[in-house]
């Protein structure tokens, strides 16, 4: 499979390496950090300068350098993540806490809970939802697996 088949699959986003380090001048592991810009929908927008809705967030994202790859700071790569793993994030991150959300509202509000009571369990729902992420922010962490190559920018 060539890479132009592997981009159907993967998302990509352009950044530059902003620091490397390695762990010692034996060990080839080490570790290199990308800034990626993540700019809103209007950041392109003529009007920007007049309006502050515009945004512009830079990420960095910390990558492990693989045996034989070499950066330099400064340097132009691209960042990409599989495709179904940015779908499960949609899904953590926003799918189940609104089924949350409704679930505990419709059920309260079903089995006669006033409605004050039945949306504050329900603002509360959502809430557990990313508590529980959080607990499990590292095994979560473990399966988002970066890949960094050099740009094509």
């Amino acid at each position: 499979m060539n890479r132009n088949d592997s981009k159907v699959n993967r998302i990509y986003h352009k950044g530059v390496v902003v620091s490397v380090t390695r762990s010692s001048a034996e060990s080839p592991v080490g570790e290199v950090v990308v800034a990626i810009v993540s700019q809103s929908a209007c950041a392109n927008c003529r009007a920007k300068t007049m309006c502050s809705m515009s945004e512009q967030n830079e990420k960095l994202i910390p990558l492990p350098i693989k045996a034989g790859e070499s950066w330099l700071e400064g340097e132009e790569v691209e960042v990409s993540l599989r495709a179904s793993l940015s779908y499960k994030a949609v899904i953590l991150m926003y799918v189940m806490p609104l089924i949350a959300l409704l679930a505990v509202l419709f059920g309260m509000t079903y089995t006669g809970a006033s409605e004050l009571l039945s949306g504050l369990a329900a603002l509360l729902a959502p809430m557990i939802c990313y508590f529980i992420v959080w607990l499990f922010r590292d095994r979560i962490q473990k399966s988002y697996i970066f890949s960094i190559e050099k740009g094509d920018c």
